[in-house]
């Protein structure tokens, strides 16, 4: 099959990360007309992470592409006065306007975006209302559908969701230090306990660094 045959029987993207929320979207949604991306803005984890979402995409027969943004988020990072575990300050801005780049070149109606109820309490681009309002824009302007299903959902509520989907989160990626195994300290993994815990999910006792 050609490249541009597969492209034009792609209708929707979706932009994963290897962790908990896009990865359970992925699962979730996952068809014939599926693909994802996965972008490097020089992020810690960003070995890691592409490693889990390569493993999602493989075991549901999802194609994966990886753009590569390093430069950028490296050449913005180094302007910071200190070293941030995230270096892209409204990283959901640059994520989705590179979403939205890459499904219009593949002719995709829609784009998919893992977040959840709490990430907009920490990021205001992740907010309901700011996600409504560049949602409505990006379909003015490009006529492309921005679908955030789990904005309502706890991150609790996304793990019994992906329980029942058979995720194994044991192969996801969340520590935002980038290391082999997870801290355990860093907010997304005292996210992603916390998250494990009210759901009811014990993983594995060497699965942190520290527990």
């Amino acid at each position: 099959m050609s490249r541009e045959h597969t492209c034009s029987l792609t209708t929707g993207i979706l932009l994963l990360s290897g962790g908990i929320e896009s990865t359970t979207l992925l699962h979730d949604r996952h068809g014939p007309t599926l693909a994802a991306i996965f972008i490097d803005y020089s992020q810690r984890a960003v070995r890691h992470e592409a490693l889990a979402a390569r493993r999602h995409c493989d075991l549901l027969g999802i194609p994966m592409t990886v753009l590569d943004a390093h430069a950028i988020g490296r050449d913005i990072n180094a302007r910071r006065p200190a070293r941030f575990h995230v270096p892209l300050p409204g990283r959901n801005l640059f994520i989705l306007g590179t979403g939205v780049n890459w499904a219009l070149a593949a002719r995709a109606t829609h784009l998919y975006l893992g977040v959840n109820a709490e990430d907009g309490e920490r990021d205001p681009s992740a907010s309901p209302g700011s996600l409504a309002r560049l949602a409505a824009v990006i379909n003015e302007v490009t006529g492309i559908h921005i679908e955030a299903p789990y904005l309502s959902f706890s991150k609790s509520e996304i793990v019994r969701l992906g329980i029942g989907l058979g995720v194994d989160y044991a192969r996801t990626y969340s520590c935002l230090r980038g290391r082999k195994r997870h801290c355990g300290r860093c907010p997304q993994c005292l996210a992603r306990r916390a998250a494990m815990s009210r759901a009811g999910i014990d993983e594995r006792n060497d699965f942190y660094e520290s527990r």
